[in-house]
């Protein structure tokens, strides 16, 4: 049986997210992610300046998988859209919970990376919040951006602490609660 090789961009942040999963992303080096992706530090210099420029693709592939979820799900128009919002949140939790274990790791690793990252991950959640509210905008209510993005915000925090102690999906009824709450106190368009 043959086996295809990824390109060495996504070996090597693939590479440094297992790394990271295994000892943490400030002990991680350099020599640590081209071991684990089978490459020499000449090629990961090809295609990264530093470990963080690894870091931030990585979290931008995961993110952006992220995205694609929330825009492919299905949505029942005929589900009350408080159901509807249990039906995207079902999807992106679970899309979470399916993640490899070093994925998953990359997330949380991201928060304790430098200024890059920090404004790279605020850039996420403007993005993810401005998708929440394209999504409740088609189930014919309003969300303001500064509450969309509070939602993202309460979302995100909430993964972080489920992450190392339970499924994700153990998540579907509070975020629920909480976008519901939210949209059932915004102004009506």
């Amino acid at each position: 049986m043959t086996q295809v090789l990824q390109p060495p961009r996504l070996r090597l942040t693939a590479a440094l997210a297992a790394a990271a999963a295994e000892k943490g992303y400030a002990a991680t080096t350099i020599a640590d992610i081209v071991r684990h992706a089978r490459v020499s530090k000449r090629t990961f210099y090809e295609h990264f300046t530093d470990k963080e420029a690894c870091l931030l693709a990585g979290y931008e592939q995961i993110s952006s998988r992220l995205m694609d979820v929330l825009r492919e799900t299905t949505v029942p128009t005929d589900l009350p859209w408080q159901d509807q919002v249990r039906v995207v949140t079902a999807a992106y939790l679970g899309a979470l919970e399916d993640l490899p274990a070093v994925n998953r790791a990359l997330l949380l690793e991201v928060q304790a990376a430098g200024a890059e990252a920090y404004r790279l991950r605020a850039r996420t959640q403007r993005r993810f919040a401005d998708l929440l509210c394209e999504l409740v905008a088609a189930s014919g209510h309003t969300l303001s951006p500064v509450l969309s993005l509070a939602i993202v915000g309460g979302i995100n925090e909430l993964t972080l602490h489920a992450a190392e102690s339970r499924p994700f999906t153990d998540l579907i009824d509070p975020v629920t609660d909480l976008v519901v709450a939210v949209i059932s106190i915004s102004p009506s368009p």
